[in-house]
């Protein structure tokens, strides 16, 4: 899961076409990231959505295409937001089983589930949270830098991506 913090205040303070422009541009840079680690979008809504992995080594190619996304998002506030507040993101991960159907919108399963609930209530901005048993999985080199965190009584392990999103005074 992929998610654009703070939509609502954004949707509110700007323009509906400027949101409109940004978030598209936001969902290709997303695409050509999890493309290149063989992801694919199932489902978008505006301004986040689920990716999924199931090619050759999918739980390392997930955890590498949502470092790339998190650490490059200075580059698309430079060059693809038009708004004036950066964009701010969370990344949650999950493996597990799900069937995929062609109505995108009825795709469910406790895999998808437990993703949704751990974007939204384990994962702050600028920050990647990845599920125990899908944690295990993770190459040890990678393993490294995630953090164990309990959250909501939830054993979670993070990667945050530091000043990132933030702005600096001088």
């Amino acid at each position: 899961m992929i998610d654009i913090c703070r939509n609502t205040k954004l949707v509110r303070k700007y323009d509906q076409e400027l949101i409109r422009q940004t978030y598209i541009n936001f969902k290709q840079y997303i695409k050509n990231i999890i493309e290149a680690y063989n992801g694919r979008i199932w489902i978008w809504e505006g301004d986040g959505g689920l990716v999924v992995f199931h090619i050759k080594d999918f739980i390392n190619q997930a955890i590498l295409s949502a470092i790339k996304i998190l650490s490059n998002i200075p580059v698309f506030n430079l060059t693809l937001n038009a708004l004036d507040d950066d964009l701010q993101i969370r990344i949650a991960m999950n493996s597990g089983t799900t069937e995929f159907k062609k109505d995108i919108m009825t795709i469910d399963s406790d895999t998808i589930i437990e993703v949704k609930k751990i974007e939204k209530d384990h994962t702050s901005p600028m920050t990647i949270s990845v599920s125990k048993h899908t944690y295990q999985h993770i190459n040890l080199n990678i393993r490294k830098y995630l953090e164990k965190k309990i959250i909501n009584n939830l054993e979670v392990y993070q990667l945050k991506i530091p000043l990132i999103g933030e702005k600096i005074d001088n």
